[in-house]
């Protein structure tokens, strides 16, 4: 099973149809023969927050009406809660952050987000699992994982149809 972690940019697609939605689609709904889901969700609780602003701001550009907002909202904060495996935010993972934050010259989120990749592919591997995949539509973000030796996808590399 593939353990996918997903910054907000990549889950944001999965709620409101953007370029890269089917394909989150696709990969969030796959499920194996068993009927259980195929690969694993796994994102930071900060996804909550930065979920509900993007969805405020497709409101604001006119991309999406309130009724769709609400809906998405919902879904949201229903799978933060029981689809996805979210991870916290303690001491440890903000000082790994500030450090990717310098480094890479990383937004503050996406310093957490990084980090909390980086610390998910280290339990994973403590399990001899495989390291996850950081899955978001930011580049910045992409760029310092790929440093990081982090396998990466962006969900704008899959338009509409692919």
């Amino acid at each position: 099973m593939t353990t996918y972690y997903l910054d907000a940019s990549a889950l944001v697609k999965y709620y409101i149809p953007e370029r890269g939605s089917e394909w989150i689609g696709s990969l969030l709904n796959e499920r194996g023969l068993d009927g259980h889901w195929a690969g694993a969700a796994v994102t930071s609780l900060l996804s909550n927050v930065e979920g509900v602003c993007a969805l405020e701001r497709a409101v604001r550009s006119g991309h999406i009406d309130f009724s769709t907002r609400d809906v998405a909202r919902r879904r949201l904060l229903l799978d933060m809660r029981y689809r996805f495996r979210v991870l916290g935010v303690d001491s440890h993972l903000a000082l790994r952050a500030a450090g990717l934050a310098e480094r890479y010259s990383l937004r503050a989120y996406d310093a957490v987000h990084l980090a909390a990749a980086l610390t998910l592919t280290e339990s994973l591997a403590q399990e001899r699992l495989s390291a996850c995949v950081l899955v978001s539509a930011d580049e910045d973000l992409l760029s310092a994982a790929h440093a990081e030796k982090l396998a990466i996808a962006n969900p704008n590399d899959y338009p509409a149809g692919v």
